[in-house]
């Protein structure tokens, strides 16, 4: 089991407290805002689990 932080932006992008670590790839960025981002992130980090754990 592993812990992957992931942002979902707003309308308008998200936090920008948040940027240094979406930046310095802490954080992964859902490609889309609101509940459609974070149901997008969620199926690719099933799929594509490479994408977002540091193996």
């Amino acid at each position: 089991m592993a812990d992957i932080s992931i942002v979902v932006p707003g309308q308008k992008g998200p936090h920008p407290e948040l940027a240094k670590g979406i930046e310095e790839k802490d954080f992964h960025l859902a490609p889309a805002p609101h509940a459609m981002g974070w149901a997008i992130a969620i199926k690719d980090c099933l799929n594509k689990p490479e994408k977002y754990l540091k193996l």
